[in-house]
């Protein structure tokens, strides 16, 4: 069983869903907190502040929504935050390089980086041929 599994509460798919994005800002609106709203505070539930938003654990750490490594530099400066755990972020963080390398390889048609390519894909093509050699098998 995924450590993610183990919580009895709404799956955290839910919250990112286009459908509940609008209910919550309909539901803001109606209330007159939209233009309250503190952005690195956005995707933090007051239920789950004090525990790891993809594990339940007790948080060490920050993870950004979206992932840093999916956005171009300069990064906005209201960047959404979680509190996660050092385990899962590192994990996650695995998870999101794969992503943004197979996006950037489908765009580009190409698995080989390139001027065209971002900078940081291009890194971690480079830095890790593995993630290269699963896009190319895909």
């Amino acid at each position: 069983m995924d450590h993610c599994e183990k919580l009895d509460i709404v799956p955290n798919k839910l919250l990112e869903t286009d459908h509940f994005r609008r209910f919550a800002t309909k539901m803001a609106a109606q209330h007159g907190v939209i233009n309250k709203m503190d952005p690195k505070k956005l995707f933090i539930d007051e239920r789950l502040k004090g525990i790891c938003t993809f594990c339940g654990a007790e948080p060490d750490s920050r993870d950004h929504v979206p992932s840093r490594v999916l956005l171009d530099k300069p990064y906005p400066e209201n960047l959404p935050v979680v509190e996660s755990c050092s385990k899962c972020n590192r994990e996650f963080s695995v998870d999101e390089e794969y992503l943004a390398c197979f996006l950037e390889c489908v765009i580009q048609g190409t698995t080989e980086p390139n001027a065209n390519f971002g900078e940081k894909v291009a890194r971690i093509l480079e830095a890790r041929p593995l993630i290269k050699a699963r896009i190319r098998e895909t």
